[in-house]
């Protein structure tokens, strides 16, 4: 049996500051006229056409107008920005381990209490108020796990498991910015619950010496309080001063949603041919081939702070990666291929329209599915000196975040292949 007790006392602060030369004397003083200044000349340098001019500009220039203006400006506090949220967690687990004639048996729990203390500032524009929000829970975490002994060779495991993931520091800070240019507010949530869950996984695992294995499992867990990085119309007057009515600007923040699951299997095999090279008769330098493959099969479903029935964001629905390589006489060559569906990547803003729930900005934001390839090789010329050659991205595909439909696109970039080649040496 095993027990053990910690704390955990964390802070994340915000202090930002924003020079201001408020007169045109200061500029004056500052030797600041234009941002001609600080142009590089020549224009865009780029392969893609842009169809408008463009500009560059000199970081070292732009700091050297800073250093002037420190001189005649002054530092103020960007109080609308600026929040503390401190952390403080207290826990402790007891386990104990069973051992048998066929495995053995995990089980215990895990308790945690947590307070969290934020502070930061609510402003009319003109008045800027403190705010502190504190909040605390308990959480519990069991678990339960199963290691049977099939064969040497093959183990059975099946486990009853239990997990959160807490919100970030900054997405529990209670403070609000606003862009009326964008039409935009974004801010923290300081009454978002952590993300639980409870799952069962069942796997059977062979092994095959030295270092081959093969294994096959599937699991489901079951979410409660699913956070999302939402968008929606903002609904609240308390930003309705000077004149402008922000009540129906779009809010980006961290909200919990309803329940979701995850549900899925997945399979992996890595091995290499030298445990099997006399028994086929093969040539010894054969045995340097080996393969790695996995494969994981979801479906996920989770419910939004608005009630709509969507996929666990991240989460996609096939990923799977197959490598090759050859290991012998010091020399190692890889090619590694990995393939993804897509995946939800956020939450669009939906509004009852005429009684039906739409997307006003066009739906939910994925990214679309992506699949790369990368290689490698190395050499060891001795003991402490190596050869190696880097080659990723060598597909050269983009990546593409497209809104409700794979059709309408909104962001495609694509970056490239990188290739680098060295010589290592360890010392």
């Amino acid at each position: 049996m095993a027990f053990g007790v910690r704390f955990d006392d964390r802070t994340k602060s915000v202090d930002e500051r924003l020079l201001e030369l408020t007169t045109a004397a200061q500029f004056a003083a500052a030797g600041i006229s234009s941002y001609s200044q600080i142009a590089i000349p020549g224009g865009f340098q780029g392969k893609l056409p842009l169809g408008y001019t463009f500009q560059y500009f000199s970081r070292e220039k732009l700091l050297g107008l800073v250093d002037n203006a420190r001189k005649v400006g002054s530092y103020q506090n960007a109080t609308a920005n600026l929040y503390d949220v401190n952390e403080r967690i207290y826990s402790a687990y007891g386990m104990a381990t069973v051992t048998t004639g066929w495995g053995n048996i995990v089980g215990g729990a895990r308790i945690e209490h947590i307070r969290n203390k934020s502070s930061a500032f609510v402003t009319d524009g003109k008045t800027f108020t403190p705010l502190t929000v504190d909040r605390d829970m308990t959480l519990v975490y069991p678990s339960l796990h199963i290691n049977y002994d099939v064969t040497p060779q093959m183990k059975a495991r099946l486990s009853f498991n239990t997990g959160a993931a807490r919100p970030d520091y900054d997405q529990l800070r209670p403070n609000l910015s606003f862009n009326d240019a964008n039409l935009t507010i974004s801010g923290g949530n300081p009454d978002a619950k952590p993300e639980k869950a409870m799952g069962v996984d069942a796997y059977v695992e062979y092994y095959v010496a030295p270092a081959g294995f093969l294994s096959f499992g599937a699991y489901y867990k079951r979410l409660r309080d699913v956070l999302f990085d939402t968008s929606r119309t903002f609904g609240s007057d308390i930003l309705n001063f000077g004149g402008t009515d922000r009540s129906q600007y779009d809010f980006a923040t961290i909200d919990n949603g309803g329940n979701g699951s995850i549900v899925g299997i997945e399979g992996a095999i890595q091995q290499q041919l030298d445990p099997f090279v006399g028994d086929l008769g093969l040539p010894d330098w054969m045995g340097g081939f080996g393969v790695q493959l996995n494969a994981t099969l979801n479906r996920s479903r989770a419910e939004t702070p608005d009630g709509r029935r969507v996929p666990l964001p991240g989460a996609s629905d096939a990923v799977y990666n197959l490598g090759v390589y050859y290991e012998k006489y010091g020399f190692s060559a890889r090619v590694q291929y990995q393939n993804r569906s897509r995946w939800l990547d956020e939450l669009g803003d939906f509004q009852v329209i005429n009684g039906v729930n739409r997307g006003v900005d066009g739906g939910d934001f994925y990214w679309a599915k992506d699949d790369e390839l990368d290689a490698s090789v190395r050499y060891a010329v001795t003991r402490n000196v190596e050869l190696f050659g880097n080659f990723s991205n060598l597909l050269g595909g983009p990546g593409r975040r497209y809104v409700r439909d794979t059709r309408y696109t909104i962001e495609h970039e694509t970056f490239g292949r990188r290739y680098q080649a060295g010589l290592r040496v360890n010392f």
